[in-house]
C-alpha cells in the first residue's frame, strides 16, 4: 500500500509542476507567475486616480540646415506642399533652441474584471513653453480581445479636429501610438497605472517569453524580447526588476529599442532605455503592494561611438491620489453619432500605430450608436460599404491612410538624410 501511495504522490507532483526535472529557474518563474496572477486578480475591481507632473524637453538639432535641405527635397516630389522662406526661417530659429514644456494631467483608471478603461489628457503641440491638453479615453476588453480609443487628435490625420473612435483587435492593452511626441500611454505604462501583470505586457504572454537574468536576496530581474509585429512594429527588449519584499511587484522596468539589425537578423539594441520606470514610494493595500509614486522617463536619441545624443526627453512623476474598491460597470461613454473607424477586420495586433498596413476595404467606417457590431455584422457592413462606394474608401479613411502611407516614409527619409549627412561629416 505504501508504494502505491508514493507512486500517486509522484504522479500528482508531476501533474502540478509540469514534469520531472524542473530547473530552479523554472520553479522560480512559476512562483512569480502565480504571485503576479493573484496580484492582478486583486486589482481587477476598483478605480484609481493618478496625478501626473510632466516635463518635455526638445533639444536643438545638430545641423538644422541639413535637415531643412532634406525637407526641401521632399517638396520636389510633393507639389501640394511648399516650404516658404518665412517657414524656413522660423524652422531654423526653433531648431537651434531647446524647447521645454511643463504640464500636469489627471489619469483615471477603472477596472471591472476583463474590462479596463482609462481617461486622461495627452499633450499636443508645445508652443512658447505651454502645451495644449487633449482629452483621450481608452478602453480594453480582455475577454473579447478588442481595444477602443476615443478623442480628438487621435492621429495627425484626424479631419477638422473632431473627436473620433477607433476600434482594434488586440491581445494585450496596447493603445494606438500617435505622431505626437507627448502621447501618453505605452503598454508598459499599464503595468503601473492599472497593476496589470508585467508578464503579459505588449503581448508577451506566450510561454517561455521571459527568462531570469539575475536573482538576489532583494529582487529578481527578468528579460524578454518581442520580435515586432504584435503591438510594436520593431523588435523590443523588456527588462524588469521584481521586488521580493513587495510580493514580486515590479519596482522598475526598462524598454529598449533596436539600434540596428544585422544582415543575419540579429538585433543590436541601443545602450540607453527608450523608456525607464522606477517606483519611488510604495503603498500596501491589504496584502498586496502597488506604487504610490513613480517616475517614468522616455528618451529619444541616437547611439554614437562617443556616447548618446538626445533629441527628446520626457519625464513624468506620477502620484496616486485616490483608490476605490468595488465591482462597477465600465460604460462606453461615447457620444452618439461619433465617427468610427473599425480596424478589427484587419487582424489582431496591428503594429503599433501602423494603420496603413490594413487594406482599405477592411476598414469599416460608421457612426457610433452605443453598440459594438459583431464580427459577422462588421463583415456585412464592409461589403455594403464597398458596394455603396464602388470600393472607394470613406473620405475620412482615405485621408488618414494617405497620411500614414506618405507621411511616415517621408519622415524616415528625412531622418535618414540627416543622420547620413552627420555621419559623413564626422
Amino acid at each position: 500500500m505504501r508504494p502505491l501511495t508514493r507512486c500517486i504522490g509522484v504522479l500528482a507532483w508531476i501533474l502540478f509542476t509540469g514534469g520531472l526535472g524542473l530547473s530552479e529557474e523554472s520553479l522560480l518563474l512559476q512562483t512569480i507567475a502565480q504571485a503576479l496572477q493573484k496580484r492582478d486578480a486583486f486589482f481587477a475591481h476598483g478605480s484609481l486616480i493618478w496625478d501626473a507632473q510632466i516635463e518635455v524637453i526638445a533639444y536643438p538639432l545638430e545641423d538644422p540646415e541639413a535637415f531643412l535641405k532634406g525637407l526641401e527635397q521632399w517638396d520636389q516630389q510633393r507639389p501640394d506642399a511648399k516650404i516658404t522662406s518665412e517657414a524656413k526661417e522660423e524652422f531654423l530659429r526653433k531648431a537651434r533652441q531647446t524647447h521645454r514644456c511643463r504640464y500636469q494631467t489627471t489619469i483615471t483608471v477603472m477596472r471591472s474584471g476583463a474590462i479596463t478603461s482609462l481617461k486622461s489628457e495627452k499633450g499636443g503641440a508645445c508652443e512658447n513653453g505651454s502645451i495644449e491638453k487633449i482629452p483621450i479615453y481608452l478602453l480594453y476588453n480582455d475577454e473579447q480581445g478588442y481595444g477602443m480609443i476615443y478623442g480628438t487628435g487621435i492621429h495627425a490625420g484626424s479631419p477638422d479636429g473632431k473627436p473620433q473612435l477607433w476600434i482594434f483587435s488586440h491581445s494585450s492593452p496596447a493603445p494606438l501610438n500617435s505622431t505626437s511626441e507627448t502621447y501618453f500611454f505605452y503598454p508598459s505604462d499599464w503595468v503601473f497605472l492599472a497593476n496589470f501583470s508585467v508578464l503579459h505586457v505588449a503581448g508577451l504572454s506566450r510561454r517561455n517569453a521571459w527568462r531570469i537574468v539575475k536573482a538576489t536576496d532583494s529582487e529578481v530581474i527578468l528579460e524578454a524580447e518581442l520580435n515586432g509585429g504584435a503591438v510594436y512594429a520593431n523588435p523590443q527588449r523588456f527588462r524588469v526588476g521584481l521586488s521580493k519584499q513587495h510580493g514580486y511587484a515590479p519596482s522598475w522596468l526598462e524598454e529598449y529599442s533596436p539600434a540596428r539589425i544585422t544582415a543575419g537578423n540579429k538585433v543590436v539594441y541601443q545602450s540607453f532605455p527608450a523608456i525607464k520606470i522606477r517606483v519611488l514610494e510604495w503603498r500596501k493595500t491589504e496584502r498586496f503592494w502597488m506604487p504610490q509614486r513613480w517616475e517614468r522617463v522616455r528618451l529619444i536619441g541616437k547611439q554614437l561611438r562617443a556616447g548618446v545624443r538626445l533629441s527628446h526627453k520626457e519625464t513624468r512623476i506620477i502620484s496616486l491620489r485616490q483608490i476605490k474598491w468595488g465591482r462597477q460597470e465600465v460604460a462606453m461613454h461615447f457620444p452618439s453619432g461619433t465617427d468610427v473607424l473599425d480596424f478589427r477586420l484587419g487582424g489582431t495586433d496591428i503594429a503599433y500605430g501602423d494603420v496603413g498596413v490594413v487594406p482599405e476595404e477592411r476598414v469599416v467606417s460608421y457612426r457610433w450608436d452605443g453598440h459594438l457590431p459583431s464580427q459577422d455584422r462588421l463583415e456585412q457592413m464592409a461589403r455594403q460599404q464597398a458596394q455603396a462606394q464602388g470600393r472607394r474608401p470613406h473620405p475620412m479613411v482615405q485621408g488618414i491612410l494617405r497620411l500614414v502611407q506618405w507621411g511616415v516614409p517621408l519622415l524616415l527619409i528625412a531622418v535618414g538624410v540627416y543622420w547620413w549627412w552627420r555621419t559623413r561629416r564626422s
